[in-house]
């Protein structure tokens, strides 16, 4: 089994439960996902992909640029400036890190 990503599952499984609409089984129907995926991505036992990512926020009607950070990938598009400063304010310092880590080696 791979090292345990919580930090990402524990984040994704805290937006799902902010609407009591939407139920693992609920988030799998709307993302094609096996009920089964998204609890094994909210229990760390798997990490998703990029693209995997990106559904789920569009699922779930978030910001995606957020959940690829918190997910550890770099953001999509024209992120801006504006965007990095509203998106930093919500990740722990370790993410802080690893988020300016990933946009240096971009320049």
């Amino acid at each position: 089994m791979c090292n345990r990503d919580t930090d990402f599952g524990n984040f994704l499984k805290s937006r799902r439960e902010k609407n009591p609409d939407i139920s693992q089984r609920e988030l799998a129907r709307r993302t094609n996902l096996s009920p089964s995926y998204i609890s094994r991505i909210e229990n760390g036992e798997y990490i998703p992909s990029r693209e995997v990512v990106i559904e789920i926020a569009k699922a779930l009607g978030e910001d995606k640029n957020k959940f690829l950070l918190k997910a550890k990938y770099l953001p999509e598009g024209n992120y801006t400036v504006i965007e990095h400063e509203k998106v930093k304010e919500s990740l722990t310092k370790e993410e802080e890190r690893i988020l300016e880590i990933l946009l240096n080696k971009c320049k």
